[in-house]
């Protein structure tokens, strides 16, 4: 079984001076949340993915 890596919603590159000629890179990842994208694509559908209407209790 393979794993995917989470969709990415978006990525940040920052790059600083902090004196000395030192200089710092920063990379910032924020990535979607799976579940309530799935969630949001259901409704958006039309479809309702709750667990009592699937298991019918």
């Amino acid at each position: 079984m393979t794993t995917q890596p989470p969709p990415v919603a978006s990525v940040e590159a920052v790059t600083g001076n902090i004196g000395g000629g030192e200089v710092v890179h920063v990379h910032k990842f924020k990535v979607w949340d799976k579940n309530s994208a799935l969630e949001n694509l259901a409704k958006n559908l039309g479809c309702s993915l709750s667990v009592s209407s699937t298991l019918g209790a």
